[in-house]
Formats: C-alpha cells, sequence, structure tokens
C-alpha cells in the first residue's frame, strides 16, 4: 500500500433556543508501508463550536502528529468508521438531538509487479457494526462480493478480489454493505433527560491486508528428458508432481483427478502416474472457493527413430569363422515425451525367405529364439538391441545365400495390457568368401573371415 487518505466528517446539532451547537471534524490519515520506513501523521481540525447560552464561536487549533518509524515498527494505530449514530434527548420544553457522520475513505496503489487479474484475498480485522445481537460477519459484503471466509470471535473478514498492478483501489463507506442498525428507547425518571432515543448504525474496521491467490497449478514432470518438464503432454506411465503456487491461504484445497488410475492429492498439491494406454488427466483444485484446472494429454509410442550403430565386433569371432554382430542403439518415437516406463520386446518366430547356403541348415537353427524378453526404455526412450550371428560356427565351405526375419515388437507399461507395432526385418546374407553382412532397421555390418569389420566401431 502506498498511500491512503481518510476523510471523516461528525456534525453534532442540538436546536436549543439560543441556536444550534455545531462542531465539525475533519481527520486526515495520510500514510505510507514499505521502503525504509513507515511514515504516519494525523491532522484533526475542530472548525467551529458554537455555545447554546453565549452564542460564542471557538475556533480549535490544529493538531498535527507524524510517526517516522524503522520498517521493522508498526504504523501509528488508526481506525476507519463508517455510518452515522443519532440521539434525541426530551425533557419539557427542550428537544436535543446529536447527529454523527462518518463518511472516509482510503485509497491504496496494487503492487506493480502483480500479473494483471491477480487474484487476492483481502482482509479486514477487527471489524465491527452496531448490533442488538452478535455480530455475524458473514454478512458483511465488500464491493458486492460476499466474504468467503469470516471469523466471528476474532472479527475478521476476507474476500476473494481481482487486481492489477498499479489499480487504485478506495474503500469507502459504499464499499460496504452491513446488517442494518438499531432504534432504542429510554426512559428513566430519575434521569435529568427523561425520554432518550439512540438510532445507531457505524461499520468500523481498524487494518486490512491482502494474500495472493495461486495463480494455476503448477506441475512437473518426474522424468527430466525432454527438458520440457512443465509439458502437458506426456508418454505413458509418466509421473506428474502437480500443486497450487502460491499455496492456498484458506488451507483448505480441495483435489480432483480424473483420466489417471494411480494418483494422490492432499494439501497443496499431489502426483499422478498416466496409465498405460492413450488417455486425457485432468485435474481441478478448488481454494478459497476459487477453481483451478490443469489438462494432459497422455500419448503412446509410435515407432522407433533415430537407430545406429553402438558398436560391432561384439561378440567377437576366430579367424577363419564366417560371423558378424553388431550393437544398435534405438529410439522410441516420439521424443516429445519420455517412455521411461515403458518395456519393449521382440517376438520369436521362424526364418523366411531362405535361399542359398542356408537351405542346408534346420529351420530350428535358423529360427528367432533369442527374442521373446522385455527390456526397459530409459528417460531418453533409448535402449539397446544386439544383432549377431550367435554362437553357432557356420562350417565351410560357404556359398552364397541368406534369409530374413520379420520381427515384430512389443510395448506396455507395467499393470496394463500389451501392444503389438508394425514389424521390420532383419537380414542375414553370405558369399562365397565366408564374408557375412546383418542389416537391422537401415544399418549394417560386415565382417570377412580375416576380422575385417566395416564399420568398425570400438
Amino acid at each position: 500500500m502506498d498511500s491512503s487518505t481518510v476523510l471523516i466528517d461528525q456534525q453534532y446539532t442540538d436546536p436549543c433556543a439560543s441556536g444550534p451547537i455545531q462542531e465539525t471534524s475533519t481527520i486526515t490519515y495520510s500514510f505510507t508501508f514499505g521502503g525504509d520506513t513507515n511514515e504516519f501523521s494525523i491532522e484533526r481540525d475542530i472548525s467551529q463550536s458554537v455555545d447554546c447560552d453565549s452564542g460564542a464561536t471557538t475556533t480549535s487549533p490544529v493538531t498535527t502528529t507524524t510517526n517516522n518509524a524503522g520498517s521493522t515498527d508498526q504504523p501509528y494505530p488508526w481506525a476507519l468508521t463508517f455510518g452515522c449514530s443519532s440521539s434525541t434527548e426530551f425533557i419539557p420544553g427542550y428537544l436535543g438531538t446529536e447527529t454523527a457522520n462518518w463518511d472516509g475513505n482510503i485509497t491504496f496503489q496494487c503492487p506493480w509487479y502483480y500479473s494483471p487479474n491477480t487474484p487476492v484475498i483481502f482482509t479486514f480485522f477487527n471489524v465491527g457494526y452496531t448490533t442488538a445481537d452478535a455480530v455475524d460477519l458473514s454478512q458483511v459484503t465488500f464491493q458486492g462480493n460476499a466474504p468467503i471466509a469470516w471469523d466471528n470471535t476474532n472479527y475478521t473478514v476476507s474476500y476473494l478480489l481481482s487486481v492489477s498492478p498499479g489499480e487504485g483501489i478506495t474503500i469507502g463507506s459504499g464499499s460496504f454493505a452491513w446488517p442494518a442498525g438499531y432504534c432504542s428507547v429510554t426512559d428513566n425518571p430519575d434521569d435529568p433527560f427523561p425520554y432518550q432515543t439512540a438510532d445507531d448504525n457505524q461499520f468500523s474496521f481498524d487494518g486490512f491486508g491482502n494474500t495472493v491467490m495461486p495463480s494455476n497449478i503448477v506441475h512437473v514432470t518426474f522424468a527430466t528428458i525432454p527438458s520440457n518438464t512443465g509439458r502437458t503432454t506426456i508418454g505413458v506411465g509418466e509421473e506428474v508432481y502437480f500443486n497450487l503456487s502460491p499455496g492456498c491461504p484458506c488451507g483448505n484445497t480441495t483435489w480432483s483427478v480424473t483420466g489417471a488410475s494411480n494418483y494422490g492429492a492432499s494439501g497443496n498439491g499431489g502426483f499422478f502416474y498416466a496409465d498405460g494406454q492413450q488417455s486425457e488427466v485432468n485435474i481441478t483444485a478448488v481454494c478459497c472457493g476459487k477453481t483451478y484446472s490443469a489438462s494432459f494429454n497422455v500419448i503412446e509410442p509410435t515407432g522407433i527413430e533415430n537407430v545406429y550403430i553402438s558398436s560391432t565386433g561384439v561378440p567377437a569371432y576366430s579367424v577363419g569363422t564366417a560371423g558378424a554382430s553388431m550393437e544398435l542403439g534405438l529410439t522410441m518415437a516420439p521424443t516429445s515425451v519420455s517412455f521411461y516406463q515403458v518395456q519393449e520386446g521382440e517376438v520369436t518366430n521362424a526364418a523366411s525367405s531362405v535361399f542359398g547356403y542356408f537351405t542346408n541348415f534346420p529351420a530350428a537353427l535358423l529360427a528367432h529364439t533369442s527374442a521373446g524378453f522385455f527390456v526397459q526404455v530409459n528417460q531418453a526412450n533409448q535402449w539397446s538391441d544386439g544383432c549377431n550371428t550367435g554362437t553357432y560356427v557356420l562350417p565351410s565351405p560357404f556359398s552364397s545365400g541368406g534369409f530374413q526375419w520379420v520381427i515384430p515388437w512389443r510395448w506396455f507399461v507395467p499393470g496394463w495390457s500389451t501392444n503389438t507395432m508394425s514389424p521390420y526385418t532383419q537380414t542375414f546374407t553370405i558369399d562365397a568368401n565366408g564374408t557375412m553382412s546383418i542389416s537391422k532397421l537401415g544399418q549394417t555390418v560386415t565382417r570377412t573371415t580375416n576380422n575385417v569389420i566395416t564399420p568398425e566401431v570400438p
């Protein structure tokens, strides 16, 4: 709050025989919070006082009070009252009426660092109004807004507002609506004024402040690859943490998560694991009566991309024997999400398109039997695949020949069903010199019987 001014006018009138008694008071508050000092000043000017009997008029001097304190000190105490109070006294031949009106205002400026339409909880302290019954602050509105929280014991009441940087807000008598006041009548024979009425309808508070409401649901993926951990498109099985930022000042956030089977949410946040299939996850949070939401699109693997040879020559083959080997590095697509919860594996199958040299081998020896298991994909969606001719020593004499495996591959998230993807092909060829080649997913390794390997990747 930068600076504020309060104007309070009080008028008292007594229509006695000699003329009215009028007293007008103006109280001006001007204060600044923040920076290195807290400043507060009061000016009070009782400008007119007319004596009913003598008709004399006096003006009281101006009183000025200034408090300059360090930033750790509290500002000068103050209170602001709105409304009016009147009393009438009746005695034979005399009618006296006293009326006091309070109609001031405070104007303050919202911080410039706020974002447009920042939701805040605005709280008034030591709030009261004239009533013959117990104070019920749930009945007090501010700028037409019903309170979101109130405490009739400590006399605080809070409202949810939307403010913008540098916005000026004025608190005046028209800012509030409160239950109507009351009228009392007394008739005491022993009182010099035997018949009195009083009509009070006042509202007051002595402090206010605001707490910034959460701006949104903040969420972050467990996987740090890809680097955008705040993304809302995630892979099957991904874990996501979420919370309100800043935290809910009401302390009673209600969470709801749909579209995820495994989740937990309480207090200011929670987590969820995406299901093992394409879906949409929706999170809602209700804080101080305001609803926040976030949605996530869960996607499945679409295929394989970025295949490369990570090594060749493992396992090694002796000079004079035919055989070849390579280790492939594969990446699951798309790489805009992480599939670190996914396991993938190839399906065993028989050899096909067998010709030449390999027609002399039994089908069981050529079958793809090294598959049938699953490997874990890492956060970068990568895994390794070994491609080789195995430990069986291919006999000489050699001749041209070959065969292939058409390999279906599968993936799943533990606890969810297995999904089969389009197959790819792995081929094996040999020439009359015993030079062996293996090709898979666009990558090829070739090895001669004298152990020349192309490409040679350590």
